[in-house]
């Protein structure tokens, strides 16, 4: 199966997001608090 890039609406990068936070749970955790808010 080939390498396929694919452009996303995803901004900042999820790479760029894990540097700030402990673990992915942290960051679900973060996410769903926002998504609430909004």
């Amino acid at each position: 199966m080939p390498n396929r890039s694919f452009d996303t609406m995803m901004n900042p990068p999820i790479e760029n997001l894990l540097d700030k936070v402990d673990s992915k749970f942290s960051l679900v955790t973060l996410a769903a608090r926002r998504a609430r808010q909004i």
